[in-house]
């Protein structure tokens, strides 16, 4: 599975990915929301989002707001 990590800490991202590229996954990184929906837009495979909710200026919340007005009411984003 593809799974989006976004998270403003780069060693959190990284550690959150590490943990789940162990599992098998495949991990994208983004280190802010406005970077997610760039990966988002050039990657239509990935089928979850973990995200940070403490993030300057867009939030976690924020994001999956936004994530859900783009794509509907399927919106897979665990914060």
């Amino acid at each position: 599975m593809r799974i989006l990590v976004v998270d403003d800490d780069p060693l959190a991202g990284k550690m959150t990915g590490a943990l789940l590229e162990f599992q098998g996954h495949d991990v994208l990184l983004a280190n802010d929301a406005m970077e997610a929906i760039s990966q988002l837009d050039t990657h239509d495979d990935i089928a979850l989002i973990v995200s940070d909710m403490h993030m300057p200026l867009i939030n976690g919340i924020e994001l999956l707001e936004m994530l859900r007005e783009q794509m509907g009411s399927h919106c897979p984003l665990f914060c």
